[in-house]
């Protein structure tokens, strides 16, 4: 019984060599108009012939060699319902594990011969439908190249254990490691950042809320200038790829946003962004990658074929601090959120504070925290102790006093914390002069600790939790 997940890493990486070779043999040996034609109309994408040949191999691989040592659950675009139980005659509760795939993301590209295709794993536990993308423990990820193409890259990850990658040569068979580095830009300046619009429906919106980011964030285009580019690589899966290694710095895909903006205009929702494109995210976040939905939270959608995924990917923390406030404005300014979203998916927390003898003087933080992830940022900035400010602004830090107006900066400037998901907002008003009013670390931690109360408010089953990670610092709740 294989119930350690590092030993199905060895057969899945092997999966994903049969059916790169099988289907770029296909390729070869097939006429672009063959490879292109439609196979199946399913309900979230239409199947292609050359889907077909990774489908049949993937089946019979995990009957095979995964299943008569630990019953599954395969869920994959193209089998009926959407998953199959292996083996045969297994109910889905024994399951020990749930595989999530998809055996040719990108297929457009493909069959084209226009750009990669990506084979992708991700392997969680079995929790039964419950089961999400913050589950999967192991993740695989195998370029599949164009046929002229002998060079192609794969990456893998084990939750908790950062990730490696590997180019394999086709003339030779030679292997070596690859290393791979997101981005460390601080700006998306001269940079690939971009929203993604591949397909009819709405691609003017997704196009306004691009211009709109990036004239906020960079100012406007020089004449003869272009301040940074961007690539519609149809691939969620090649999307994250180009993030890991460093190409891209931003990238957002929106289109389930777009459903009521579509319904308005008496048109439907076209194909979205699903679990399985991005059932490889794991190895993104190992390696640095900040992954989150439309919100700003950590990805969540349940291990189907049915739900469709907003999402967006940012190189590295200071991208992120560049570009999320911007999105979330504009986002907010449209009215796109989704049910059950609120404006950031997060818990607030405002602390005011006058300097004594200065009634004029009104200084407001403003504090933004995913909910679900609350105890492990509360850890997070309690072992840190540090901010930085947003938009190029300064850096400053609750190490020792805190003063935002002897650090230069204006009314109503936004400050976004040094840890991905926390945002803080920095607020002064005065009527004539601004004077010094300063906040320092022991008063954020008091500040926090409201925060805590409100959240065992909210969350009671997740007291002993909270407690714990207090009691790391010396603190307690009460």
């Amino acid at each position: 019984m294989i119930n350690d997940i590092e030993l199905l890493l060895a057969p899945i990486r092997r999966l994903h060599e049969e059916i790169r070779a099988a289907v770029v043999a296909a390729c070869e040996g097939a006429a672009v108009e063959e490879m292109s034609g439609i196979a199946q109309e399913a309900e979230g994408d239409t199947i292609y012939v050359v889907d077909r040949v990774s489908e049949e191999i993937l089946i019979e691989f995990f009957a095979r060699e995964i299943a008569p040592h630990a019953p599954i659950v395969l869920i994959a675009e193209g089998l009926e319902g959407g998953q199959m139980v292996l083996p045969a005659g297994t109910r889905e509760a024994d399951a020990i594990w749930r595989i999530i795939m998809d055996p040719i993301d990108g297929t457009r590209g493909l069959m084209y011969q226009k750009r990669s295709a990506w084979i992708l794993t991700g392997v969680a536990r079995n929790r039964g439908p419950e089961t999400n993308l913050q589950d999967i423990e192991l993740a695989v990820q195998t370029e599949i190249p164009l046929v002229k193409q002998h060079l192609c890259d794969s990456a893998w990850a084990i939750k908790g254990q950062g990730a490696l990658a590997e180019r394999f040569n086709r003339l030779t068979g030679e292997r070596t490691p690859l290393t791979l580095r997101p981005s460390r830009a601080d700006t998306v300046a001269h940079g690939f950042a971009m929203i993604a619009r591949f397909f009819p429906g709405a691609r003017e919106e997704l196009a306004a809320i691009d211009e709109e980011i990036m004239l906020r964030a960079l100012g406007p285009v020089q004449r003869g200038k272009a301040h940074c580019f961007e690539d519609q690589y149809i691939s969620s899966g090649g999307q994250l790829w180009e993030l890991m290694s460093g190409h891209d710095r931003f990238v957002a895909d929106l289109r389930p946003l777009l459903e009521k903006t579509l319904a308005d205009r008496g048109q439907s929702l076209g194909i979205c962004c699903h679990p399985y494109d991005l059932c490889t995210e794991l190895i993104a976040r190992e390696l640095g990658v900040k992954v989150t939905s439309d919100s700003g939270d950590r990805l969540k959608a349940p291990l189907n074929v049915e739900a469709e995924v907003a999402w967006c990917g940012y190189a590295n923390p200071r991208i992120y601090f560049q570009i999320e406030p911007l999105l979330q404005t504009a986002l907010k300014k449209r009215g796109l959120f989704r049910d059950g979203a609120s404006e950031f998916g997060n818990i607030k927390m405002l602390w005011r504070g006058k300097k004594s003898g200065l009634s004029n003087v009104v200084t407001t933080f403003f504090v933004s925290i995913p909910f679900g992830e609350f105890p492990q940022y509360v850890d997070l900035m309690l072992q840190r102790k540090d901010v930085g400010a947003g938009e190029g602004a300064v850096h400053c830090c609750f190490k020792e006093n805190f003063d935002p107006l002897e650090a230069e900066i204006s009314p109503q400037t936004p400050f976004y914390c040094a840890f991905p998901g926390v945002r803080i907002d920095f607020q002064v008003s005065s009527s004539d002069e601004f004077e010094s009013s300063v906040m320092t670390f022991e008063k954020f931690v008091k500040f926090l600790l409201v925060a805590c109360q409100a959240f065992v408010i909210e969350a009671p089953e997740r007291r002993a939790e909270l407690v714990s990670v207090l009691e790391k610092h010396n603190l307690n709740l009460e």
